[in-house]
């Protein structure tokens, strides 16, 4: 699984390009993990990623911003593959 971890603070521009992509994807063993920082109580970035991190179930950590989109549908699927078959 794909863990998509995502420090937000505009839910509109999350929905609009950050989750509209992934809900695209030919790759469907993802999931998202969106904190916001505010309402956590966070006071920085990486507190917020490090929290999303602790969270994930996946195998795969994928940090991301909210308003990057996937422009390929087999993005994930590809990821995945470059994981399973490279030591890195």
């Amino acid at each position: 699984m794909i863990s998509v971890i995502c420090a937000w603070n505009n839910k509109d521009l999350l929905e609009k390009m950050l989750l509209s992509s992934l809900k695209k994807q030919s790759y469907h063993d993802w999931e998202l993990i969106a904190i916001n920082a505010k309402e956590e109580h966070l006071f920085s970035a990486s507190a917020t990623l490090n929290l999303g991190a602790e969270r994930a179930k996946g195998d795969i950590l994928l940090f991301a911003h909210q308003d990057i989109e996937f422009l390929k549908e087999d993005a994930l699927e590809r990821l995945n593959e470059y994981c399973n078959n490279y030591e890195f």
